[in-house]
């Protein structure tokens, strides 16, 4: 079987990489109000940090998800690897124009414990946005999302006690 390896877009991290340094150096060397205020600073700062973001990913990058025979690997659960025999159900969900890929599982506890705190706080954010145990943004990845929510399904419908039908919920955008 293929193992498929959903990475992000880089077209995607360049773009925001060049974004963010484009905002950084207008700020500063163009202050809004003459001079640099506080808030320009705190501009300056988020944006600095998420250019040193995209960078990072950009020279070290790491797969957003892996999935092969035995189940799925993500990096917003912590590099968790998701059994096909705990999947119940997987869908595409849009939330604000952005597809995600929505896992429900067995015992959502178990994943979530392995999270760390500030994870775990926004997994529980996510929940009521995007209703599912797990929830993972497909925006800026270098696969189509619909492709990557079949392949998914495919594999997880196989899982022994898998219910006829149980991934075939509509689409939701």
């Amino acid at each position: 079987m293929e193992r498929v390896v959903v990475r992000d877009s880089r077209v995607a991290l360049w773009i925001g990489l060049i974004g963010c340094l484009v905002f950084v150096i207008g700020v500063v060397l163009f202050p809004p109000s003459g001079t640099l205020t506080a808030f320009d600073w705190s501009g300056v700062s988020f944006f600095g940090a998420c250019a040193v973001a995209c960078l990072w990913r950009l020279v070290h990058p790491r797969p957003r998800l892996v999935i092969d025979q035995h189940g799925m690997t993500t990096g917003r659960f912590g590099h968790t690897r998701i059994r096909w025999a705990d999947v119940r159900r997987a869908c595409l969900r849009s939330f604000l124009g952005h597809p995600h890929l929505c896992i429900d599982v067995e015992d959502r506890e178990t994943y979530v414990k392995r999270l760390s705190v500030l994870r775990r706080v926004t997994s529980r954010a996510n929940r009521v946005l995007v209703p599912a145990d797990l929830a993972v943004p497909l925006v800026g990845v270098d696969a189509r999302p619909d492709e990557i929510v079949g392949r998914v399904r495919q594999l997880s419908e196989r899982r022994p006690g898998a219910e006829q039908g149980a991934a075939s919920d509509a689409t939701r955008r």
